[in-house]
C-alpha cells in the first residue's frame, strides 16, 4: 500500500473514530478487489475548505449501471471478489461520512479499479 500526503493537511471537521472506520473499509475493499499483490494507493490533500482522502485501487472496476446503487444496502456489484460481505459496508460507510458533514464518491470503470474519495470540511 502506498500513501501519498500533502507536505502538511489542514485539520478536518470529523470523529477520529468514524475516520478510522470509513478508511479502514475502503482499504479493507480496496485489497478485496484487486488481485493479489497490485498497489492500494491513499492520497490525501486539502483546497480552502476541504480536506480529502481517496483510495484507489487496480481491481476488477464496478460497471457504470451499478455505480448509482453502489450505497444502497444490501447492495453489491458482481465483481467476483473474495470473501464477499453481505452489502453493508458502503452503506455504513456513506452514513459514517454523512454524519461527519462530509460527502462520498467514487469514480470506477470495469477493468481498471476504483477511486473513492471522502471529502470533510476543513477545520477553522
Amino acid at each position: 500500500m502506498d500513501l501519498e500526503l500533502s507536505k502538511r493537511l489542514p485539520a478536518a471537521i470529523g470523529d477520529e473514530g468514524r475516520l478510522e472506520q470509513v478508511l479502514t473499509n475502503l482499504v479493507g475493499n480496496a485489497f478485496k478487489h484487486s488481485p493479489e499483490g497490485a498497489p492500494v494507493v491513499i492520497e490525501a490533500g486539502a483546497d480552502e475548505q476541504h480536506v480529502q482522502v481517496s483510495v484507489v485501487d487496480s481491481g476488477t472496476g464496478i460497471a457504470a449501471e451499478f455505480l448509482p446503487n453502489l450505497f444502497e444496502p444490501f447492495t453489491q456489484a458482481a465483481t467476483g471478489a473474495r470473501d464477499e460481505g453481505i452489502g453493508l459496508g458502503l452503506y455504513i460507510t456513506r452514513g459514517l461520512v454523512d454524519a461527519m458533514g462530509g460527502t462520498i464518491d467514487v469514480q470506477s470503470r470495469p477493468g481498471q479499479g476504483s477511486r473513492f474519495t471522502i471529502r470533510l470540511s476543513r477545520s477553522r
